[in-house]
């Protein structure tokens, strides 16, 4: 898993788009900010002790280098993403913190309305490759920050603070990478707290705090979705996949499928068996190529008709 994101900007200097179908991703950090709108479904992010719902049309603004996870809420969500390196188009951002991830909250049905207008303008021009793209791209991501300055409360970050995150979201990582590398076997919290060189007590608040859930409670989630990968090939027994994604007891293991889905694992697989998953990377998401961007753009066009009408 790839928990820190190195984004690979290709096409334009310290920006980039892409669509996404997922189930899970786990907790990651990038130094990009990015934006989120989603296409078709719902998803929750949780992130610094919060956990936000998304529904269809919503945007999510997520700060650079803060710790988040995405869950879909059903069977899978599909969401639009914008990322960029704001220090390469506001010398100030460093110092500074959106204090809400949800502009909605903060912005007239018409201002929503201009940044979802901008977001999907941006993704047509972007996929599609219209004459001068790049330049609309670049002037449309500074028209976002502005936006998103003159609406969305902000707080200056001192440089302690900064360390101060940068130190949790190494730890994040290191938990997750843990988790992902051990998660088959029996796996324990005290294992990791020794690992960190701090007492289980501490580490258990400390995972609670940034993951908004316990450790075995996440844990868990990991075998979840590797189950469910293993579901969607196919070719194993539902008591061999118990077994394979770390569970010891298969009652344990029909429980946290009930948890999360209401639904036995048998339940679970013959409504969902044929969800394509097996084309999903480990992460449980599929990004979408440059081909299936642009059919998604076509597919998306009664909205840009509708802004023209507008």
């Amino acid at each position: 898993m790839k928990e820190f994101e190195k984004i690979p900007y290709i096409e334009m200097h310290g920006m980039r788009m892409f669509f996404n179908t997922f189930m899970y991703r786990c907790p990651h950090y990038h130094k990009s900010l990015e934006l989120i709108l989603i296409i078709k479904g719902e998803m929750t992010v949780s992130m610094e002790e919060v956990s936000l719902r998304l529904l269809e049309d919503d945007v999510a603004v997520i700060n650079s280098g803060v710790p988040h996870e995405l869950t879909a809420v059903g069977s899978n969500c599909t969401f639009l993403c914008l990322q960029f390196m704001p220090d390469a188009y506001w010398s100030g951002y460093p110092s500074v913190k959106f204090l809400s991830n949800t502009p909605r909250e903060y912005m007239s049905t018409k201002e929503f309305s201009d940044l979802s207008r901008t977001l999907l303008k941006m993704a047509e021009l972007y996929f599609l490759r219209r004459p001068y793209f790049e330049a609309y791209c670049i002037s449309a991501v500074h028209k976002i920050i502005y936006l998103l300055l003159t609406h969305l409360p902000t707080a200056e970050l001192s440089t302690e603070k900064t360390e101060s995150q940068k130190a949790i979201s190494a730890r994040i990582i290191r938990l997750v990478e843990f988790v992902d590398k051990n998660y088959k076997s029996k796996i324990k919290l005290s294992d990791f707290a020794e690992q960190e060189g701090k007492s289980p007590s501490y580490i258990s608040h400390f995972v609670s705090n940034t993951l908004n859930q316990s450790f075995q409670s996440y844990v868990n989630t990991v075998r979840f979705y590797a189950a469910c990968r293993l579901m969607a090939a196919g070719n194993m027994s539902m008591l061999d996949i118990c077994y394979e994604v770390g569970f010891s007891d298969y009652r344990y293991f029909s429980n946290v499928f009930k948890e999360k889905t209401g639904q036995t694992p048998s339940q679970y697989q013959k409504l969902h068996g044929d969800t394509k998953l097996v084309n999903y990377d480990s992460n449980n998401e599929h990004i979408y190529t440059d081909q299936e961007s642009s059919e998604m753009i076509e597919s998306l066009r009664s909205k840009f008709d509708n802004d023209k009408k507008e």
